[in-house]
């Protein structure tokens, strides 16, 4: 029993960690809120779309990441044969606007889990939502929906955001939520200490 006590005491001196030799974090790193947003870009490099490049992400109350998507085509449609065209002119049938999934919609069946996890979640978006996918983000009652852009002299917007409203789902900018982010470059051929750099407005690392 004595020899048992004194081991007790020598691995607790073994596993105390010295104070003075304690070196600071590191100070440049995303929050959440960015680390998320910067999900929603990266997912929206993945779109074909050669217009418009939008990304999702989706994240549960408790904060776990739920799933991320981008507007594409629909499932089995050959990308190189899709109307990608914008021009009225050329009727409805040959417009990229009829068949495109958005990024909120591509998300949400992206992920493989009870549509009861996205209930009080956050939606990260690179552009505010249109109508109909807020109608989607409603029903999937997310709560907040934090985006990069929007088009705000689009009527549109304004038809978004009032659905958006009394759904209760709380609608801010990124902007807003994090002023200090300005770029993050991302280099391929660096190691760990240099292929990721993060530029704050006060800050650059």
């Amino acid at each position: 029993m004595y020899y048992l006590k004194n081991v007790r005491k020598v691995t607790n001196i073994m596993y105390d960690i010295d104070k003075e030799c304690l070196e600071y974090k590191r100070v440049l790193s995303t929050n959440k809120d960015e680390m998320y947003m910067l999900m929603a870009m990266s997912a929206a490099t993945n779109s074909k779309d050669p217009a418009t490049q939008v990304g999702a992400c989706y994240v549960s109350a408790d904060g776990d990441l739920l799933s991320v998507g981008c507007n594409g085509t629909p499932n089995y449609w050959d990308e190189n044969e899709f109307p990608w065209g914008t021009k009225k002119e050329y009727g409805m049938k040959n417009l990229k606007y009829t068949y495109v999934i958005h990024a909120e919609m591509d998300g949400a069946t992206n992920y493989r889990g009870s549509l009861k996890d996205f209930e009080g979640g956050t939606l990260y978006m690179t552009l505010f939502p249109c109508t109909n996918c807020a109608k989607l983000i409603s029903s999937l009652k997310i709560k907040k929906l934090v985006y990069l852009n929007a088009r705000e002299d689009c009527e549109d917007f304004i038809c978004a955001n009032i659905l958006l409203k009394k759904s209760h789902v709380e609608c801010v900018k990124f902007i807003d939520v994090v002023d200090k982010l300005q770029s993050v470059e991302f280099d391929t051929n660096g190691d760990e200490k240099t292929s990721i750099k993060i530029k704050k407005r006060s800050l650059t690392y």
